[in-house]
């Protein structure tokens, strides 16, 4: 809601909340998703959205106003709808597909879009991930009643959430850090998530047409594999360094004054995973994560190295749902979508 009022300062008005009696506002639009799918079906759903849009308001401006103008669009997304919003400029509707294969970079998404910011996107993950998948996740007020380990583990979106492997943020507690966090046989050998051998009254209970325990266990291990392989996928085509299209500006607001973990670890088959370290962020998403600094796990230099070519990135003193109602947060969100050039 603070964000919609901000935008309304701005000129743009959601007619769902912010219309006042009597007027008609078609110039901004709710995008709401399943934050439990992939980010990439919900990228297809959104491809589907703002070509609809698009037509509503060619057609409103052409019935009011009699002219046809292009029509292109300004998108504000928070923390996961960020990570979509990405994966949509780069490849409009098309799903993440089977095999080694990756989606091919059209940046079709970008068609009929002008200018995007994003606000506490872990665009590296979020560390806090793999303890919410290991140990389930915590009611949530207004968003969810918490979840236990055993359901997280059937969404596709949590696992996308997980920072990346080569950052190393995770170690056993000898020190060592896992070649690959998204390796399936690390999480049997954790027992963490649906992996974990204690699962078997749950897995009845979810896949009550599956006959035996060891048929149910083998259900979970697949999904777990399609989850994680899945998963990489996704970040391997969002982090893949690309030229922004010409007309398209990036802007990406982040955290930097809350203490948020950057570290874990856990001993080998131990469901007891422990903060080791933090940084700078918003208590959710660190700073590094939402610029994909690739300084992290490596040695360090003065300036950050990113495959994201940011047009503007903005800092602000505030948590993570804070920086949607932070106002010097939301003042630069508004100046770069507003004043800030395009594609620059």
């Amino acid at each position: 809601a603070k964000m919609l009022q901000a935008l309304a300062i701005g000129g743009y008005r959601d007619e769902q909340i912010l219309s006042k009696r009597g007027e008609e506002h078609f110039t901004c639009f709710q995008f709401g998703y399943d934050w439990r799918r992939s980010n990439a079906e919900n990228a297809a759903l959104l491809d589907d959205f703002i070509e609809d849009r698009k037509a509503y308001v060619e057609a409103e401006n052409l019935r009011r106003y009699g002219t046809r103008n292009e029509v292109k669009f300004d998108i504000v997304a928070h923390s996961m709808g960020g990570l979509l919003v990405r994966y949509f400029l780069r490849y409009g509707a098309q799903l993440l597909p089977s095999g080694d294969a990756m989606p091919r970079l059209t940046w079709a998404g970008a068609e009929h879009v002008e200018r995007v910011a994003v606000i506490g996107t872990p665009n590296a993950g979020s560390v806090p991930a793999i303890d919410g998948l290991v140990s389930g996740l915590a009611p949530k007020k207004l968003v969810h009643p918490g979840y236990d380990p055993g359901l997280v583990g059937t969404m596709p979106a949590l696992y996308q959430l997980l920072p990346r492997s080569r950052h190393r943020p995770f170690r056993y507690g000898s020190g060592e850090a896992p070649d690959d966090l998204f390796d399936p046989e690390f999480w049997i050998a954790m027992g963490w998530g649906l992996a974990d051998p204690g699962l078997e009254e749950q897995l009845a209970a979810q896949l009550d047409g599956i006959a035996t325990p060891q048929d149910r266990r083998a259900v979970a291990l697949d999904h777990l594999a399609k989850c994680l392989t899945t998963a990489k996928k996704f970040h391997a085509a969002i982090d893949m360094p690309a030229k922004r299209p010409k007309g398209l500006a990036l802007h990406a607001v982040a955290g930097d004054s809350v203490p948020t973990i950057s570290g874990v670890s856990a001993e080998r088959g131990s469901k007891a995973v422990t903060a080791t370290s933090y940084d700078a962020g918003d208590g959710t998403v660190l700073r590094s994560s939402v610029l994909l600094d690739e300084r992290v796990g490596q040695e360090w230099t003065p300036r950050l190295k990113s495959p994201i070519r940011w047009s503007s990135i903005t800092f602000a003193n505030a948590n993570h749902i804070g920086l949607t109602k932070d106002r010097a947060a939301m003042n630069n969100v508004l100046f770069n979508i507003l004043e800030g050039q395009a594609g620059h």
